[in-house]
């Protein structure tokens, strides 16, 4: 895909290849054992055991090479690689394993009825680096993440929970944070409270984006822009294996890298 078409539409899928199926076969055996562990799994299954979170749990290191494996590469992660800014160290984190179950999601007992209503019937849909803090869960922006990386462990198609978006989102999801902090100085850019123009943005794009199910096979990659809106779709499929992927967001040395 082109530079210029991804910037209109937010996202890319890239087909197998050589690299990332030998990556991928690494990569399963270390999800096979971080999956059995159950310091792991107490640490990480969410959504009535729907949900293995799996932050940081793939322990890659910063060239994206599982242990034991070979270095992260292929097209797709060259094509990453190429949204990120100039400045960027080459980090592109430990990996997460996300992990969805038959029947996610489910509803943890904590967890309020408008939550799992957003999350069933919206997917979670979420802009990342955009995190809830403190007690009143205010959304503020934290994590400069240059780019969203998907790599297929296990098939998404036929219902077993694949990513969402929701296409050209990120227009306008990148103008609204220029718009709100593209004149703060960069210590403050965390203080500034967006819960409710990032709530009405949200809305405006579930109500004028396409959303799009990124079902894929084993071994391709998904490229997402920064500021595209996106999720898991909830599980509708007869198969009882899970679905397995690893994500990387590697992160931007500032905030304002990312709103450039």
């Amino acid at each position: 895909m082109s530079t210029a078409a991804f910037e209109n539409r937010g996202w890319a899928v890239f087909d197998p290849e050589p690299a990332v199926d030998a990556w991928c076969a690494a990569a399963r055996m270390r999800a096979d054992a971080v999956m059995r562990d159950p310091r792991r799994a107490r640490e990480n299954l969410r959504h009535g055991r729907t949900w293995f979170v799996g932050v940081d749990v793939m322990g890659c290191d910063p060239f994206g090479t599982v242990p034991g494996g070979p270095k992260l590469g292929g097209a797709g992660v060259d094509f990453a690689a190429a949204q990120m800014s100039d400045n960027w160290s080459g980090d592109w984190g430990r990996g997460q394993l996300s992990v969805a179950y038959p029947g996610y999601p489910r509803r943890d007992p904590q967890e309020s009825v408008a939550n799992h209503r957003f999350r069933a019937l919206r997917d979670g849909a979420h802009l990342d680096g955009l995190l809830p803090i403190g007690p009143a869960r205010r959304r503020k922006f934290v994590e400069p993440h240059g780019v969203i990386v998907g790599i297929a462990l296990d098939d998404s198609r036929a219902g077993r929970s694949p990513l969402v978006v929701w296409e050209d989102s990120h227009l306008r999801l990148r103008a609204m944070m220029r718009a709100a902090l593209g004149d703060v100085p960069e210590p403050q850019m965390s203080d500034i409270d967006l819960t409710e123009v990032y709530a009405a943005t949200r809305k405006a794009c579930f109500a004028e984006c396409p959303r799009v199910e990124l079902g894929v096979e084993p071994g391709q990659v998904i490229v997402l822009h920064r500021a595209l809106l996106h999720g898991i779709a909830p599980w509708h499929s007869p198969t009882p294996r899970p679905r397995r992927a690893v994500y990387f967001r590697p992160e931007l040395p500032t905030l304002t890298d990312w709103l450039a």
